[in-house]
């Protein structure tokens, strides 16, 4: 049980850096003062939806364990194409959940990586 605390914590220290950029106020589009306040509300909701992602795939590997019903396939990987990329990549990696699996093995970093050349375009003047 006590490991599992740990995983937790060991998953939110890794989402800190994102939070700190939320908090940033040289960080906005183009100069705009507009944008800063629309940024930190994108990364609160990205934040969100990785922790909710990482909660999921963990309630996934529980219920794979007692033999219980499961969460689709499908929607775990929704869960990481619609911004919960590093909650599903820390969810695999601490929960030891789908690591097998071609599908969650190479598509959620690369996932990740299309997430981040996103963030990387929309970030930096054209």
């Amino acid at each position: 049980m006590k490991s599992i605390y740990i995983n937790i914590l060991l998953f939110c220290l890794s989402m800190f850096p994102i939070s700190m950029l939320a908090n940033n106020d040289s960080l906005s589009l183009y100069d705009n003062h507009i944008w800063t306040p629309m940024i930190g509300l994108l990364l609160s909701c990205i934040i969100g939806v990785n922790v909710i992602t990482f909660v999921v795939y963990g309630i996934d590997k529980l219920k794979a364990k007692k033999g219980k019903w499961r969460v689709p396939e499908t929607t775990l990987l929704l869960l990481a194409i619609v911004g919960g990329s590093v909650g599903a990549w820390c969810g695999v990696k601490v929960w030891h959940h789908k690591t097998m699996h071609a599908k969650f093995k190479y598509g959620i970093p690369l996932i990740m990586a299309m997430q981040a050349g996103l963030l990387v375009c929309l970030m930096t003047k054209a």
